[in-house]
Protein backbone atom coordinates (compact mmCIF):
# COMPACT_ATOMS: atom_id res chain seq x y z
CA UNK A 1 0.00 0.00 0.00
CA UNK A 2 3.08 2.75 1.12
CA UNK A 3 4.39 1.67 -2.61
CA UNK A 4 1.10 2.25 -4.35
CA UNK A 5 0.36 5.66 -2.45
CA UNK A 6 4.22 6.81 -3.51
CA UNK A 7 3.82 5.72 -6.91
CA UNK A 8 0.41 7.77 -6.72
CA UNK A 9 2.31 10.74 -5.98
CA UNK A 10 4.92 10.72 -8.09
CA UNK A 11 2.52 10.64 -11.31
CA UNK A 12 0.49 13.35 -9.58
CA UNK A 13 1.26 16.87 -10.70
CA UNK A 14 -0.18 18.59 -8.15
CA UNK A 15 1.44 16.50 -5.91
CA UNK A 16 4.48 17.28 -7.52
CA UNK A 17 4.17 21.41 -7.62
CA UNK A 18 3.06 20.87 -3.94
CA UNK A 19 5.74 19.50 -2.66
CA UNK A 20 8.00 21.14 0.14
CA UNK A 21 11.37 22.13 -1.26
CA UNK A 22 12.67 22.59 1.80
CA UNK A 23 15.30 20.58 3.17
CA UNK A 24 15.08 19.46 6.95
CA UNK A 25 16.60 21.41 9.57
CA UNK A 26 19.60 20.40 11.50
CA UNK A 27 20.29 19.53 15.00
CA UNK A 28 20.09 22.64 16.99
CA UNK A 29 22.97 24.02 18.71
CA UNK A 30 23.04 26.21 22.04
CA UNK A 31 24.47 29.51 21.86
CA UNK A 32 27.54 30.53 22.88
CA UNK A 33 28.07 32.13 26.15
CA UNK A 34 29.56 35.39 26.08
CA UNK A 35 32.50 36.25 27.73
CA UNK A 36 31.86 39.36 29.15
CA UNK A 37 29.59 42.78 28.91
CA UNK A 38 28.50 43.97 25.83
CA UNK A 39 29.65 41.18 23.05
CA UNK A 40 26.34 40.17 22.02
CA UNK A 41 23.32 43.05 21.83
CA UNK A 42 20.01 42.32 20.58
CA UNK A 43 17.31 44.58 20.11
CA UNK A 44 13.55 44.40 19.89
CA UNK A 45 11.15 47.05 18.04
CA UNK A 46 7.93 47.23 20.17
CA UNK A 47 5.65 49.69 19.10
CA UNK A 48 8.34 52.30 18.08
CA UNK A 49 10.39 51.90 21.02
CA UNK A 50 13.69 49.76 20.90
CA UNK A 51 14.44 47.38 23.83
CA UNK A 52 18.17 46.66 24.09
CA UNK A 53 19.20 43.47 26.36
CA UNK A 54 22.68 41.91 26.57
CA UNK A 55 23.10 38.30 26.98
CA UNK A 56 26.31 38.42 29.40
CA UNK A 57 24.88 40.50 32.72
CA UNK A 58 20.97 40.35 31.43
CA UNK A 59 20.99 44.07 31.93
CA UNK A 60 17.96 45.79 29.83
CA UNK A 61 18.08 49.34 28.86
CA UNK A 62 15.33 51.60 27.36
CA UNK A 63 16.22 54.29 25.02
CA UNK A 64 13.24 56.56 23.75
CA UNK A 65 13.16 57.40 20.52
CA UNK A 66 11.34 59.52 18.04
CA UNK A 67 9.14 58.25 15.35
CA UNK A 68 9.29 59.52 11.94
Amino acid sequence: MKKDAHNICEKCLTCKMEKSWVSPHGLYRSLLIPTSPWIDIFMDFILGLPRFKERFSKMTHFIPCHER
